[in-house]
């Protein structure tokens, strides 16, 4: 079928019409239900039965107005901090401390991180070893777990894990929205942050490899103060320990708070870097409507990445380091920035169309046929399809430690006890 000039204009800010909303909503609680409270009982499945519930909230909300934020922020900056409450707890619990010994360290029983990737990828591919101190497998927080974990972000989410899944990004996320304004301007500071960016991600994989140590995690990682670190017991581990804690105030919480960006998702974390080089592999995009679009310069202001400035607008996009929010939307006065797919300029694909044609000829079967068609069309279009995916992928990643940190909030109102016994 030939498509007309019109008909090939973007339009991805396509709301998904009803029922697709709905449905959507009950195949996202049903799942959120199944995660949450698989092999939990007792405190733990109170946890899980709130975090589902909390989840599948906010999933409705996105579904039904059609665009991701604030909905999509609340679950990303809530999940990060619920995920600090469980983890400290645990350590504490465990070992009585945050800090680690040199002989916890050397018995390799480290929970391996998603950014430790970026370290690890090339010694384990060269040389069949693992410079992080973590076990190959045996826990979801091993090797070869998040190994998986990334290889699936790669073809749903890609650099959208930054926005949706990572469970130290929420915080960043959210403390860049609470300012009203930026009391500091970075400007079109973003083709710059980039190559620091990668530049950061060439050196820790390159060093990596040379040394088999995970130069990133030692000494450049700022979420070391709110998971573990090495215990400082020489003046090396006291360097580190103050480059951790300059790094989590500079660009966690100062530079967010002043410019309403991410700055160190922007500038530090090799792991973003990382998937925006990979990002092409995933079938979602952020897409302008160059034709809707008026270069008020609104989405520009909005994105917390510094993505979008008038040569991506034009182009039809976001730039590489997009980590697909959807901040600009709500922005845009003319509701010309949207999901798309990178195989169609149709936000809601040609079956839209199809089903348009379908009714203009008339008849009862056609008609049966069109609505059909066009629900099926809502259900499968970037506006619904991306939120989903996003949301379950993050929900997954985030349900152990956020039911948790919510079934000690409830214990230790019940009974004065943040501990976790059984059930867990």
């Amino acid at each position: 079928m030939e498509l007309t000039n019109t008909e090939k204009r973007v339009a991805p800010v396509a709301r998904p019409s009803w029922p697709a909303p709905f449905v959507a909503t009950l195949a996202f609680a049903y799942e959120a239900w199944f995660f949450c409270m698989a092999g939990r009982s007792g405190a733990a499945s109170i946890g899980g039965m709130i975090w589902a519930a909390f989840c599948a909230t906010l999933f409705a909300l996105i579904a039904l107005r059609g665009r991701p934020d604030p909905a999509r922020r609340i679950f990303f900056s809530v999940s990060a901090l619920a995920f600090i409450p469980a983890f400290v707890a645990q350590l504490v619990e465990a070992r009585g401390r945050m800090a680690l010994t040199g002989a916890e360290i050397a018995a390799s029983q480290l929970p391996f991180c998603h950014i430790a990737l970026t370290t690890s990828l090339l010694p384990a591919a060269f040389f069949r070893t693992l410079d992080f101190p973590s076990q190959l497998i045996g826990t979801r927080a091993s090797f070869y777990p998040m190994l998986t974990y990334w290889l699936l972000s790669l073809v749903t989410v890609g650099r959208g894990w930054c926005s949706w899944v990572c469970f130290y990004g929420g915080i960043e996320d959210g403390l860049s929205a609470l300012p009203r304004r930026a009391r500091l301007d970075l400007g079109n500071r973003g083709p710059g942050f980039r190559r620091i960016n990668a530049a950061v991600l060439a050196f820790v994989a390159l060093a990596g490899l040379g040394t088999l140590v995970p130069v990133y995690c030692d000494w450049l990682c700022p979420f070391k103060l709110v998971t573990e670190y090495a215990e400082p017991a020489t003046l090396r581990s006291y360097l580190a320990l103050i480059i951790f804690i300059g790094l989590f105030l500079g660009l966690v919480v100062v530079l967010p708070l002043l410019s309403k960006r991410r700055t160190q998702c922007s500038i530090l974390c090799p792991f973003g870097a990382l998937q925006s080089l990979l990002d092409r592999l995933s079938p979602f995009r952020v897409a302008v409507d160059a034709s809707a679009c008026v270069s008020c310069g609104a989405c520009d202001k909005a994105c917390p990445m510094i993505a979008l400035n008038a040569e991506t607008r034009a182009a039809g996009g976001a730039a590489s380091s997009c980590v697909k929010c959807g901040s600009c939307f709500s922005a845009c006065p003319k509701g010309a920035i949207g999901y798309a797919t990178r195989w169609t300029k149709v936000g809601r694909f040609s079956a839209t169309l199809l089903a348009r044609r379908l009714r203009e000829k008339g008849g009862l079967p056609r008609r049966l046929a069109s609505a059909l068609i066009e629900a099926a069309a809502a259900l499968l279009s970037p506006a619904l399809l991306f939120p989903f995916t996003a949301m379950t992928f993050g929900m997954i990643i985030s349900t152990g430690f956020s039911s948790e940190t919510i079934a000690r909030l409830v214990k230790l109102i019940l009974t004065g006890s943040f501990a976790l016994g059984g059930g867990r």
